[in-house]
């Protein structure tokens, strides 16, 4: 399949989304996922023909042909049924008809194959019956998340229908802070509000953009090719008129813009079933013809004629602390705030910082620095400087701000690094000085506790002595990885030393395979190259971006 045919069948995905979603009261509570209903409506398709193939065609592919639309869909639906890291998808997707009629064995093969669903002839006779039997299929199938979808009186009366049900759970890449949720006021509509419990966060890195109309937020689940994309409206109760004008390129245009950017979130701890008039909603999308006389579904069964009688469509969420059981879905939430700017500065500040320390070292050179431990340092030194000292050490790391700001943003960034969960970082962060100067005592404890840091007074007439001791500080704060990092040189005739250095160590969060590393030629500069290993990934889903100057790549770690 072209990359071509692949962005128009994403982007009638994301159409179709929307277009069910303006079939709900605006003002209403309801779940519902697109994808399993498109992925209903392709094991539907499979057995079409004509002109009720071609309406189904329009809609869940602006048109493709059907090699198309099977390849692209029956692999979607096994990349979905076969996620990895604690995600699991449970898709009840069948098409039950009366036992009058006789299903074409290569229709039901294919639909299991490519769909993992079902076809199957029953007793419609008997209603009752035969409700339990379908229920108990969406039962199991969804581990008895979706029970009671189906009654008898649906089936009364009928001599087919299209049953789909989506069960999700998904643990988040990053968790809420179960300490942190707190209730608070929700607006259901503008004259309905509750109080229900919000998992928060404050002044957190996530991925974030907005326009004019909408704010959009990221949470990637653990297996990182999952994602909840929450969108709010910024005028309350604007989601009608929203709606109605954004389309499926204009929405993967935001979700592509997405960005890390501190930000302070509430999002409603809540647990929401419905179920959805299916068949309505298709009909009003411009599905018609399959629930008509004039159906065609001779590639299901030849005789009798059959046509869809019905469709129903059910689905829950559940938003919890440590994950998320959910259908995709469109959500309006009402309390993401806008991301702080005087954290956002001091971001800005830390990565002018970081290409500034990149400038000083040759182009021509491989190197490695650490910008944030630097700053870390220099956080540690202005707490202890004055006048215009302190002056130049805010201006460089922090563009000019408050004292408070500094402290506040640095000590709050270097316990963030130092308590994570999956990578270590060990920082050294040491001022050294002659014995002869006398060190305030409040001074070195405020370094200690907000920094980690550690100021020490040391005879540097002994230089070796001094050296072997600054060396062992550093060598025991990076677990050993980092020595003879001072000499004796370095102290003498030197009155004090800022000692700076960071050992970090973390696992990938998707791992490269090590039979796909391969020896290429690694280029220096110019003059200079090298042949060495290179660990290689093919046609994989990464995060990316570029511009016309530099390609971007985010590799992220399991923390």
């Amino acid at each position: 399949m072209t990359a071509v045919s692949t962005e128009s069948f994403i982007n009638a995905e994301l159409d179709f989304g929307l277009d069910m979603l303006r079939q709900v009261p605006a003002n209403a509570q309801t779940v519902v996922s697109p994808l399993s209903v498109i992925l209903a409506l392709a094991m539907v398709q499979a057995g079409a023909r004509g002109r009720t193939r071609a309406q189904i065609n329009e809609a869940i592919s602006n048109g493709a042909d059907n090699v198309d639309i099977e390849n692209f869909y029956s692999k979607l639906s096994q990349d979905v049924l076969n996620a990895t890291n604690d995600v699991q998808t449970r898709i009840a997707n069948a098409f039950y008809m009366d036992k009058r009629y006789t299903i074409e064995k290569q229709y039901e093969a294919t639909i299991r194959k490519k769909y993992s669903a079902k076809v199957e002839a029953l007793d419609f006779e008997t209603p009752k019956a035969t409700a339990q039997i379908i229920d108990k299929f969406i039962s199991d199938t969804t581990k008895g998340k979706i029970k009671n979808m189906v009654d008898g009186k649906m089936v009364m009366d009928v001599f087919s229908l299209i049953v789909n049900a989506i069960y999700f759970k998904a643990k988040w890449l990053r968790d809420f802070n179960k300490d942190l949720t707190k209730k608070a006021t929700f607006h259901c509509s503008e004259n309905k509000i509750k109080e229900i419990e919000f998992m928060n966060e404050y002044q957190e890195n996530r991925l974030y953009t907005e326009n004019d109309d909408l704010q959009v937020l990221t949470l990637p689940y653990k297996d990182t090719t999952y994602a909840l994309s929450i969108l709010l409206p910024k005028k309350r109760f604007a989601l009608a008129e929203i709606r109605n004008k954004i389309t499926g390129s204009t929405l993967r245009e935001l979700l592509r813009q997405v960005k890390m950017e501190f930000v302070t979130i509430s999002i409603p701890k809540m647990k929401i079933e419905t179920e959805f008039e299916l068949k309505k909603a298709l009909i009003s999308m411009g599905i018609t013809e399959m629930f008509t006389d004039n159906a065609d579904f001779t590639g299901i069964t030849k005789r009798p004629p059959l046509k869809v009688s019905d469709a129903a469509h059910g689905a829950l969420i559940e938003f919890f602390a440590l994950g998320l059981t959910a259908t995709h879905l469109n959500m309006d939430t009402r309390a993401l705030s806008r991301p702080n700017l005087e954290s956002a500065s001091m971001q800005v500040s830390e990565m002018n910082f970081g290409l500034n320390m990149l400038r000083q070292s040759p182009a021509t050179e491989s190197m490695v620095v650490s910008p944030v431990s630097v700053i870390f340092a220099l956080a540690m030194v202005q707490l202890g400087a004055r006048g215009r000292t302190k002056m130049q050490i805010n201006r460089v790391i922090a563009d000019g701000a408050t004292d408070n700001t500094i402290v506040s943003f640095y000590s709050d960034l270097f316990k963030n690094i130092s308590d994570s969960r999956g990578p270590q970082a060990r920082i050294a962060n040491g001022f050294f000085m002659n014995k002869t100067f006398p060190i305030k005592g409040d001074y070195s404890s405020v370094i200690a506790k907000k920094y980690g840091a550690s100021i020490k007074a040391y005879d540097f007439r002994q230089s070796a002595k001094t050296a072997r001791l600054i060396d062992n500080f550093v060598s025991k704060k990076t677990d050993g990885k980092i020595k003879n990092f001072i000499t004796k040189s370095a102290v003498e005739d030197a009155v004090a030393l800022i000692i700076n250095a960071i050992y970090f160590k973390a696992k990938w969060y998707h791992e490269f395979n090590k039979r796909s590393t391969t020896k290429a030629v690694f280029y220096h500069s110019a003059a200079n190259e090298e042949k060495m290993k290179f660990m290689k990934e093919f046609a994989k889903n990464r995060l990316y971006a570029e511009n016309e100057v530099v390609q971007v790549l985010s590799l992220p770690y399991k923390d």
